[in-house]
């Protein structure tokens, strides 16, 4: 039941991105336009040349391209860009990242033990909440934003939580991933201390009882 509830919220932003590729819409504005554009173009162009995408010649006298960490050169999420034309690998891109975000949402809340409706709802404003919905032009914002609810949940399995830390790393936008990691680090800390204070309570009131 989890697994078809999980498809059935993919149909939202495969339809809406999948529309917007085929009527020849886009966000394109902003950081889209201006360096989103071109760094998955150039490392895709480089790729498909049969070179490693590590250097930029285009920029002030050549700089960086993978190091420099916002073109998520080493991200796998950005594998549509290098099998596809911008536009569609630019679909493939947001629409998987919602559906991730939807994901991660849902099973996070289901971890919680919510009832399978309300971890769908919270799923869906996971998904369409603005943070998410604003940040559509800044690919290395959504991918990052897309991967929070997994540090939620694995923020109590040690090698989860590695992977979600580093796939969340590679995507692009370490300087928002810093906060994000805080406050699953916080919340799964602030979850551990409420569970043992109410075991230290119920272990008082046996206490009490027996004496």
């Amino acid at each position: 039941r989890d697994v078809k509830i999980m498809a059935g919220l993919c149909l939202l932003p495969v339809s809406f991105f999948f529309l917007q590729y085929v009527f020849g819409l886009s966000a394109y504005w902003g950081d889209l336009t201006y360096i989103h554009y071109g760094w998955r173009a150039l490392a895709a162009q480089i790729v498909q040349g049969g070179r490693l995408p590590l250097w930029n010649p285009y920029a002030y006298f050549g700089m960086q391209l993978a190091g420099q960490m916002q073109s998520a050169v080493w991200y796998p999420g950005t594998l549509p860009f290098y099998l596809f034309g911008f536009a569609a690998g630019l679909a493939i891109y947001q629409a998987l990242h919602f559906f991730l975000a939807a994901c991660g949402g849902y099973l996070w809340l289901r971890s919680l033990r919510f009832p399978r409706s309300a971890c769908a709802g919270g799923a869906a404003v996971v998904m369409l909440c603005g943070g998410m919905v604003s940040r559509i032009p800044f690919l290395n914002h959504t991918s990052t934003l897309a991967l929070f609810p997994f540090l939620l949940l694995c923020v109590r399995r040690p090698t989860l939580a590695g992977l979600a830390l580093a796939l969340a790393f590679l995507s692009g936008y370490p300087t928002m991933l810093a906060g994000a990691a805080a406050a699953a680090f916080l919340f799964g800390a602030a979850g551990s201390w409420s569970g043992r204070a109410l075991e230290l309570r119920k272990l008082g009131k046996r206490w009490a009882a027996a004496a």
